[in-house]
């Protein structure tokens, strides 16, 4: 039976800082044709997490405001045995498409991979942050 001696639960400070050297996570919400669990690219703006979409795309019924959205990142070393995961609560509200969001280093992660036009940048506001380190226990 697995133990939890190789889980360690991390501060807030130690899941912000590994949300700003990842570039994608996933998104999870409510969808009028159900949950929905995305891949995204993102950057971090401040205490916030900062995507583009396209207008007719999934994400686009988070652009009204939406509450009770889950952003997750995490990362693992088969090799090494090691990982992490950070998931936050929070709500999503549009942003700001002016420009200035992504035009600092690691904008061109702003762009949307499956194409489009990205024109609807979304704001993803935690309202909670966790995070776990997990190392693989040898008995």
């Amino acid at each position: 039976m697995p133990t939890a001696v190789g889980m360690v639960s991390m501060t807030e400070q130690e899941c912000r800082e590994l949300l700003g050297v990842s570039k994608v996570g996933r998104v999870g919400f409510r969808h009028p044709s159900g949950l929905q669990v995305l891949l995204v690219r993102y950057v971090l703006d401040g205490n916030t997490v900062v995507f583009r979409t396209t207008p007719d795309g999934a994400f686009a019924a988070l652009a009204g405001g939406a509450d009770d959205v889950v952003f997750e990142v995490d990362y693992h070393s088969a090799v090494g045995g090691t990982g992490w995961s950070v998931m936050m609560n929070g709500r999503v509200e549009p942003a700001a498409a002016d420009g200035s969001i992504g035009s600092g280093p690691g904008s061109s992660w702003l762009v949307p991979w499956p194409g489009g036009d990205g024109s609807m940048v979304l704001r993803f506001l935690p309202q909670s942050i966790k995070g776990r380190r997990v190392r693989r226990c040898t008995d």
